[in-house]
């Protein structure tokens, strides 16, 4: 986080926190992510967020972090939160992919998007519109709605 937007990223594009997580310890562990493509129900996989084109200064480790609505809160932050924030750099737009293999691009439309997006720190965590944000309400779409069947 010292580097000021001056050292180069390496990638651009993060696997959804919800796909395939190692065991670890928080508010998020190994039992509220999909492992296999058949425990993808709740949404459906071409509706499951499976890859997120993430803002270069958001990335900060593997993952696209997101609140999961009704089930638990990242690092204890409101629902509407960003957790880990999207690319604008397509025209104000970035891409994502899903579990059943097809890809989208997301048009941001909340100006509240794109003043994070022109912040000159990390823009990670930051607060959302409360309680409409068209642009994080369609990331809750993609999220588990229940624990995978194991």
């Amino acid at each position: 986080m010292r580097d000021q937007g001056k050292l180069p990223r390496t990638r651009s594009v993060s696997l959804s926190i919800f796909m395939n997580r190692w065991p670890v310890r928080g508010d998020l562990d190994f039992d509220k992510c999909w492992h296999r493509l058949g425990e993808v129900r709740r949404p459906e996989p071409a509706q499951a967020l499976a890859f997120v084109d993430e803002h270069e200064k958001s990335i900060q480790q593997s993952v696209f972090g997101i609140n999961a609505p009704n089930r638990f809160q990242t690092f204890g932050t409101p629902v509407w939160t960003w957790i880990s924030f999207p690319a604008t750099r397509h025209g104000n737009a970035g891409t994502v992919s899903f579990a059943d293999g097809h890809a989208e691009a997301w048009r941001w439309r909340e100006a509240n998007t794109l003043k994070i997006a022109a912040m000159t720190g990390w823009n990670v965590v930051q607060p959302a519109v409360l309680n409409t944000d068209r642009d994080l309400g369609r990331f809750f779409a993609g999220v588990p709605e229940t624990v995978p069947v194991r």
